[in-house]
């Protein structure tokens, strides 16, 4: 007991130190051996000191290839973010693949100064010029090598990173992304470089906001890519890029906020001249395809395929989900009986507007019909 008295007479006349001491707090704080592990040092920022000789390097890509490592993020749902990435004197190669249960695919080819486009690697659409300076080479001169943000790691090779200050370069143009529907976006870009000044590879967090499923949902991007190069500006294994052939036509139309690919024989049809939306169609192939569009404020993306299915007189064969852009669709098919034909048809809504995405092929043509549906639905991208 007396032991108990003593100790608690010591631990009081300490407690009154840290009182009696006032304003002095940091007499009582732990010590450094109570505080648990220290925190991880974050690098300070200094001066690069081959500033000049990586602004040359980027300046000067000749050829250069590598993989891509990242993330995408979609809302809460979190998807590896994998590709290549080509680059030979003024062409280029970017293909970007968020997997997943449903994996989603970017590939751009930029040569001869004109911009190709796939989603499945199989149709490919000519969308004209690229404009001046958002080539991915571009964007990579442009970087700030100024300042030394640290040492780091990219595919486990040391190296020094210089991060350009936030939406300073267009980067997701760089890649290739078409950024119609980007809200609010946020870009950084980094450079990966050796002691002396060489290129190792880049990187970029970006992040934007979405209209998807009637509310604004946050979707990023965080990458990186390890050149192989051989001297910091040349690659080891260079790739030829050419221009695809068999390119399909692209067709945009702003005021409905809907761009999509199809055949390049195939021509604008009035199948459904009261209809509102566009119609192509093939008389070679008896195929059609109707996209079609009308208000959908008061509907939910099921409620919206709901009534799409009910609009057909005959029970759909089957129907599954699907995404179109990011949204949540409806794939169905049906045989219409009265028509005598086979419908492939997607509904889905983006922000209020619905969307029934449709080929019609003749009966007996099943397979051709949902081959044909497959392509153009993967070239759909919303534009607003």
């Amino acid at each position: 007991m007396r032991h108990l008295t003593s100790i608690m007479r010591r631990l009081g006349a300490a407690i009154c130190v840290c009182i009696v001491v006032g304003g002095v707090v940091s007499g009582c704080a732990k010590k450094p051996s109570d505080s648990g592990p220290a925190a991880t040092p974050v690098p300070s920022a200094t001066p690069y000191g081959q500033s000049a000789a990586l602004a040359r390097n980027l300046a000067n890509i000749d050829e250069a290839s590598g993989s891509v490592h990242g993330t995408m993020k979609v809302g809460s749902v979190s998807r590896p973010l994998t590709g290549t990435v080509t680059i030979t004197g003024t062409s280029s190669q970017v293909m970007l693949v968020a997997g997943g249960s449903d994996q989603t695919k970017w590939d751009e080819i930029v040569t001869g100064g004109h911009r190709y486009t796939s989603q499945d690697d199989q149709v490919w659409v000519d969308r004209g010029v690229k404009e001046a300076g958002t080539s991915l080479a571009s964007v990579l001169a442009s970087a700030d090598t100024t300042v030394d943000a640290g040492v780091g790691t990219i595919s486990n090779i040391p190296a020094h990173k210089m991060v350009t200050a936030a939406d300073k370069l267009d980067v997701a143009t760089g890649l290739g992304l078409d950024t119609w529907t980007f809200d609010n976006p946020t870009t950084t870009l980094r450079i990966w470089a050796d002691d002396a000044g060489k290129l190792v590879g880049f990187g970029t967090s970006m992040d934007w906001k979405e209209q998807l499923g009637g509310k604004a949902v946050v979707v990023s991007m965080d990458l990186d890519v390890a050149f192989n190069t051989a001297d910091g500006i040349a690659s080891s294994s260079p790739v030829k890029i050419a221009a695809p052939t068999g390119l399909w036509k692209w067709i945009e139309n702003k005021p409905i906020g809907i761009a999509f690919a199809v055949p390049p024989d195939w021509e604008k049809s009035n199948l459904n001249a009261s209809m509102q939306g566009l119609t192509y169609a093939s008389a070679a192939t008896r195929q059609t395809w109707i996209c079609s569009y009308q208000d959908a404020s008061k509907y939910t993306a099921l409620t919206f395929a709901e009534a799409a299915i009910a609009g057909y007189n005959d029970k759909p064969d089957s129907q599954r989900a699907t995404t179109i852009g990011f949204e949540t669709a409806t794939w169905f098919n049906v045989h219409r009986s009265k028509q005598k034909d086979y419908a492939v048809e997607v509904a889905v809504v983006h922000e209020t507007v619905g969307f029934q995405l449709a080929v019609l092929g003749a009966a007996g043509e099943e397979s051709a019909a949902e081959t044909l549906a497959g392509q153009i639905l993967t070239s759909v991208e919303f534009t607003r």
